[in-house]
């Protein structure tokens, strides 16, 4: 339907499949009776570089993603304003019946109808987007007038099932206009990440794919998540149980006592900030105590609807430059091990906070972790040099290509370089 020929735009030679995309949202554009349309690729077909070329080609357009981690690599990779789905559409409020976050479409549409009208709101990494939040984002599109242009890889993984998300993808729904990139730059051919990667997709055993990767021995695991952790790089793992387990073991080889955050250590933000301005799925330094927890600051935390309790302590860290109250408890992990609701924990962090009495601006609570480990779903729409997967006997719990899909999003994380490790339970 697109002419996919070699074209020009910006001094830059777009592939063939490229340039059927950029035409393609040209003429998507140029009509109002379709208001979505999308743009698919697997790793290495340049669809990041294709962003770019769309902004010079069509105007400004907004560009969302569906975790803040993969709005700042967009930003990063190209050079424009990303923002959070969530951020764009929502304002959060606390659900009364079960305590948790709540998220209500923006009241205040009809005051900014006029600047959106006619726009493209473009959807990296779509295939994250879960049922209901398409289904918004929908609702507004029409209200508000804009186009929509979906673009992802169909071989990620799909939003995390939550009831009737089973199966929805936005990458697989009807559209008029579609384009798929199918060339992988060639420069991109040379990686041994995107031969791994065309191996999963086409169906290969996952142990041959991976074998032209660089194995490593449960031995030395930890030493290396420690060297490549020095080098900008990432380990990725299946289990939250996993996750807490290799954040304890990296602190031990770093020699930190544990239940403690020392100042530049990584934190993994768990619940999006908005006061913070930091993000789910976004690894941070911390920055130093202004008030170190101690026993005096410990609170009994309850959560009323899981009936779940436990001692707490509080503390006012500095991460990104801003105060947060932050607790040792959540950070290693052993909040979720009792199942607390994060909100049953915010509740505290502000009694525990309001009792100070000499602080007279707010400081609000972060959720967040050790950031040493990452678990694949929330690495997804993150890069780094170079990735270390961590291979769980759990992970045989995903059968067929729910296995490989998981394999190929862990092994393109990296950029230059991932080695993979089995370990057992």
């Amino acid at each position: 339907m697109f002419q996919e020929q070699p074209t020009h735009v910006s001094g830059l030679v777009l592939s063939p499949g490229q340039a059927a995309g950029h035409a393609m949202v040209g003429e998507f554009m140029g009509q109002d009776e379709d208001r979505y349309a999308r743009i698919t690729g697997y790793a290495g077909t340049g669809k990041t570089t294709l962003i770019r070329e769309l902004n010079d080609s069509y105007g400004n357009i907004q560009v969302l993603c569906p975790t803040g981690k993969a709005a700042l690599r967009v930003r990063e990779a190209t050079g424009l304003f990303a923002s959070t789905i969530h951020r764009f559409l929502y304002d959060p409020r606390e659900d009364p019946q079960n305590g948790r976050v709540r998220f209500e479409v923006k009241k205040e549409w009809d005051s900014v109808m006029t600047a959106m009208e006619g726009k493209l709101v473009l959807i990296d990494e779509a295939s994250m987007v879960d049922r209901q939040v398409w289904a918004d984002l929908v609702l507004v599109a029409k209200r508000v007038g804009f186009h929509v242009l979906v673009m992802g890889d169909l071989f990620q993984l799909p939003p995390v099932s939550k009831g009737d998300n089973e199966g929805f993808s936005t990458l697989k729904l009807p559209m008029k206009f579609s384009v798929n990139l199918t060339e992988v730059h060639r420069q991109a051919l040379g990686s041994p990440i995107i031969r791994a990667s065309m191996m999963l997709r086409s169906g290969a055993p996952e142990y041959e794919a991976m074998e032209t990767l660089e194995p490593l021995g449960q031995q030395e695991l930890i030493a290396e998540m420690v060297a490549a952790r020095e080098r900008g790089g990432a380990a990725i793992c299946f289990t939250n149980a996993r996750r807490h387990d290799l954040n304890a073991r990296m602190r031990e080889a770093f020699r930190l006592p544990p239940g403690t955050l020392k100042e530049g250590e990584p934190v993994l933000v768990t619940q999006n900030s908005y006061q913070l301005n930091c993000w789910n799925g976004e690894v941070l330094d911390f920055q130093g105590w202004q008030m170190e927890p101690s026993e005096g600051t410990e609170r009994s935390v309850v959560d009323r609807f899981t009936k779940a309790a436990m001692m707490m302590r509080f503390g006012i860290g500095r991460i990104d430059g801003q105060g947060a109250v932050m607790s040792p408890e959540q950070f290693t992990g052993e909040s979720e091990a009792k199942h607390l609701n994060v909100n049953a924990i915010r509740r505290a962090a502000r009694s525990w906070y309001c009792d100070l009495k000499h602080e007279d601006v707010p400081v609000p609570y972060l959720d967040c972790n050790y950031g040493y480990a990452l678990t694949c779903h929330k690495a997804q729409g993150s890069e780094w040099p170079e990735v270390i997967v961590v291979i769980e006997d759990k992970l045989t719990a995903l059968r067929g290509i729910e296995k490989k899909r998981w394999l190929y999003t862990a092994i393109t994380r990296a950029k230059d370089s991932v080695r993979y490790c089995y370990v057992e339970d």
